[in-house]
C-alpha cells in the first residue's frame, strides 16, 4: 500500500481494501472461485498487496463462477453495473460507493473463455470483437493511430450510433463465448483492451486458486500465477519498473 502516500493512492487503496475484504468474503460464502488479476495478481505476488502507484483491482473469472456472482450479489452489499465508457466491461463496486480522487473504488472482471484453436480462427475472432468495441465506444479518440486506424475508427463509431447497445452487447458476448462447450488448448480474456486479448491462459486457469496474504487480509490467486504474470509483465516481473513509469494503467 502506498502507505507514505507518495504518489496519492492511500485513500483510494484504503476504499479498495475495504472492498475486497467484502467481495472475497462473499466469494467465500457462496462458493465462488475467482483470482487476482493484472496488476492486482502483480501487486498481491511482487508487494503481497496493493502496487504503492496503482489505484483500481482486477479480478478473473470464468463464466460458471460468473453467473454464480451475478445470481448472489443482489443479496450483498455490492453491486455489478457496466463500465459506461467500456460497455464490455462489468464493474463491481459498493452498494453505498464512495468517490475517491474522481474514481470509484472498483473491481474490474475478466471473464475467461476458451479460445479457438487455429492461427486464423484467432485472428478473426479479435478483429470481430475490436470492430464491436469501436461500435461500443462512446468517446474514441480518433486521432489514435495511423490514417487506417483513425478511418476504422470512425466507421465502427458511425455504425455504433444507429445499432442499440443492448444488441451489440449480445453480439459481443455471444462472440466471446462462440468456442465454449468444446475443448480447446488455451483460454483467453475477451472483454478486456484490445492489445491485451492476444494474451492466452492455461485450461485449467481458474479451476486452482490459492489464498495469498494481501495487506492486512487475504485473495484468490491462480496457481498458474507465474506464467500469467511473465505472459503479461514479462520474465522480470518481480523487478519495479523506474520511477516515471510507476503510474495506474486504466482500461
Amino acid at each position: 500500500m502506498d502507505i507514505g502516500n507518495k504518489y496519492g493512492t492511500l485513500e483510494m487503496q484504503k476504499q479498495l481494501l475495504l472492498l475486497l475484504k467484502e467481495f472475497h468474503q462473499f466469494c467465500v460464502e457462496n462458493q465462488i472461485q475467482y483470482s487476482l488479476d493484472w496488476g492486482s495478481l502483480l501487486g498481491a505476488v511482487r508487494h503481497k498487496g496493493f502496487i504503492p502507484w496503482d489505484d483500481d483491482l482486477d479480478i478473473m473469472v470464468d463464466r460458471n463462477n460468473y453467473e454464480k456472482i451475478k445470481l448472489y450479489i443482489n443479496n450483498s452489499a455490492l453491486t455489478i453495473e457496466r463500465d459506461n465508457k467500456a460497455l464490455w466491461i462489468d464493474r463491481i463496486r459498493p452498494k453505498n460507493d464512495k468517490i475517491v480522487g474522481g474514481y470509484l473504488p472498483t473491481i474490474d472482471i475478466f471473464l475467461v473463455d476458451n479460445a479457438p484453436d487455429g492461427k486464423w480462427a484467432k485472428k478473426i475472432r479479435l478483429l470481430s470483437l475490436l470492430f464491436l468495441q469501436g461500435m461500443l465506444k462512446s468517446n474514441p479518440n480518433f486521432n489514435k493511430g495511423n490514417i487506417f486506424f483513425r478511418l476504422s475508427t470512425l466507421v465502427t463509431y458511425a455504425l455504433g450510433r444507429i445499432i442499440p447497445n443492448n444488441l451489440k452487447l449480445k453480439w459481443y458476448n455471444d462472440l466471446m463465448q462462440r468456442s465454449n462447450g468444446k475443448s480447446t488448448e488455451k483460454k483467453a480474456s475477451y472483454n478486456t483492451a484490445f492489445e491485451d486479448m492476444p494474451k492466452l491462459y492455461f485450461p485449467d486457469v481458474i479451476d486452482h486458486v490459492k489464498a495469498v496474504p494481501f495487506e492486512d487480509t487475504e485473495a484468490f490467486i491462480t496457481t498458474t500465477f507465474h506464467q500469467c504474470l511473465v505472459d503479461k509483465f514479462g520474465s522480470d516481473y518481480m523487478t519495479p519498473p523506474s520511477d516515471d513509469k510507476r503510474v495506474p494503467i486504466h482500461i
